[in-house]
């Protein structure tokens, strides 16, 4: 009988104590804030334009935004091409009639000079035609090679503006090592780089040119002068961007593989450690580097289209005064000119050195883009 009294005892304590308890079923969803991101990828790409780039700021950030598909697509940059012909096809051709003009007149004064067959004529006369080519070519060239620097400086400028840009996206992505590696060096690297195309490279070029004037002034045979400076010019371009290709490509992938793995640790551990919610932990990690991969596509298109902005009115300048150089050289020979076409022949080696210049800067700055996209999300 006390058995039985405990025990009802005990049932009716735990029923005046028991507590209801129901069952809930709740489903969270994932919103990765990735506007915010490329917001500020787009504000940050604004302040990194240069300024002569202004005009199409708009154009970036909505490709930006739009993952690569915006205003500054093929259609605009082939159009942005066929006016830069039209405006830059102008001071080539007057300079190349005027030198047709000037190879004609020394055509005539050279055979007129024969005639009188006086030493002293033959030499004023040759002199005189010297002068006359060299201020015909100094100021075209001149030209082209102030356009080279100042494509130059507005890379180099533009590189270390985008720098804040890449590290923040690279550390967004999960991509630690590479933010270090970059910020620390690598794009540093390609910045110094162009200090050095800008301020040992180009000053070479103009000593080049001094030294194919003199020689065209002068009875001196200074082909071998030109032709070492001219050797020494093209093996450093070949031996920067050799270097800086090696650093980008190895210690890269070595920062990317890095982080590929540290990141693969937390999403094992976060869907293993993490009850119920963990797998949806993973594959929100999946969602943000899906969306922080094409914003790196955005971003990465957006410049290299700002780049070809920039580049086309100096190379195509400095391309169509190198042909007008070059077709006057050929007409001075036809009229027996050898040291005038010399001279001209120097000109156009000159304005090739400026286009391979401008042409290896852009190269170094499309290796960084490239390097910065194709680094997949950790």
């Amino acid at each position: 009988m006390k058995k039985v009294i405990v025990i009802l005892l005990f049932l009716h304590i735990s029923l005046a104590l028991a507590i209801p308890v129901a069952a809930a079923e709740r489903t969270y969803t994932y919103e990765p804030r990735q506007d915010n991101v490329t917001g500020e990828a787009a504000e940050l790409l604004e302040k990194a334009l240069p300024e002569s780039m202004s005009g199409v700021a708009d154009m970036a950030k909505d490709t930006v935004i739009n993952g690569g598909k915006g205003g500054l697509d093929g259609r605009f940059i082939f159009s942005e091409l066929i006016k830069t012909v039209k405006n830059e096809i102008t001071g080539p051709l007057q300079v190349f009639f005027s030198l047709i003009f000037l190879v004609v007149a020394a055509a005539v004064f050279k055979t007129l000079s024969a005639a009188v067959r006086s030493g002293g004529v033959a030499s004023a006369f040759t002199l005189c035609s010297s002068l006359c080519f060299c201020v015909a070519v100094l100021f075209p060239l001149e030209k082209v090679v102030n356009s080279g620097a100042a494509l130059i400086e507005e890379i180099n400028a533009f590189v270390l503006g985008l720098l804040p840009l890449f590290t923040s996206l690279y550390a967004a992505g999960g991509n630690v090592a590479c933010a270090a590696y970059a910020s620390s060096g690598v794009y540093l690297l390609t910045s110094l780089i162009e200090n050095v195309f800008l301020h040992l490279l180009l000053p070479l070029a103009r000593t080049i040119l001094a030294v194919i004037l003199t020689a065209s002034v002068c009875t001196m045979d200074m082909s071998g002068i030109v032709k070492a400076m001219k050797d020494f010019f093209t093996t450093a371009i070949a031996f920067f961007m050799m270097i800086n290709s090696a650093v980008y490509t190895f210690g890269n992938h070595i920062a990317a593989a890095g982080d590929s793995v540290a990141m693969r640790t937390v999403r094992f551990a976060a869907g293993s450690f993490i009850p119920v919610v963990g797998g949806a932990v993973g594959e929100a990690l999946r969602t943000v580097a899906g969306g922080l991969s094409v914003i790196k596509a955005g971003v990465g298109w957006a410049s290299c289209a700002v780049l070809m902005l920039m580049l086309l009115p100096p190379l195509i300048s400095a391309l169509f005064y190198r042909t007008a150089f070059e077709l006057a050289a050929a007409a001075a020979r036809l009229c027996s000119l050898q040291a005038e076409a010399r001279l001209l022949d120097g000109a156009a080696t000159v304005c090739g050195l400026i286009c391979a210049l401008m042409a290896a800067s852009s190269v170094l700055f499309l290796l960084a883009v490239t390097v910065f996209v194709k680094t997949a999300v950790a």
